[in-house]
């Protein structure tokens, strides 16, 4: 049983040269930064939208609001930190401990925000019905299909 559970180890979390950990952590970082800035600018331009589509209601949808203006808050920090740490080369050659902790709380945090708007909309009955479906077709989806076409080239 040591021996499977050595091989395993071993081949689950191989030696790897501290150079190569230290590439790889500053490219996660620099991913990270990417990924956060365009979740600022989506998710403000959709935002932003909405606010103006129901701007007469806007106290029906309160909670949605405060929701992506969360989602947003988290994402700016998390960019402002890491182009704070990129304009620092000394920073940036110390040890990225913080860093690698902020990689995945980010993920940790927007997964556990998308779990809490997924049950206030079960909860308030509006998951996606046929019509609200046509709705996002209509309008989110290509929004979304041109963001990650320019995000990819």
């Amino acid at each position: 049983m040591t021996y499977f559970r050595k091989w395993l180890h071993k081949n689950i979390f191989p030696d790897v040269h501290e150079s190569v950990r230290r590439s790889i952590a500053l490219d996660n970082i620099h991913n990270l930064r990417e990924i956060s800035i365009g979740v600022i600018l989506v998710e403000s331009v959709i935002l932003s939208l909405f606010i103006l589509r129901n701007r007469h209601s806007l106290n029906l949808y309160l909670e949605s609001i405060l929701s992506v203006a969360f989602c947003i808050l988290v994402s700016v920090y998390v960019a402002v930190h890491l182009t704070r740490l990129k304009e620092n080369p000394e920073k940036a050659a110390g040890p990225l401990v913080w860093e690698n902790h902020l990689l995945i709380l980010y993920f940790i945090v927007l997964s556990l925000w998308g779990m809490v708007a997924s049950r206030r909309h079960y909860i308030e009955g509006s998951q996606l019905s046929p019509a609200s479906l046509q709705c996002l077709q209509r309008s989110v989806f290509p929004f979304c299909s041109a963001c990650i076409f320019f995000f990819i080239y």
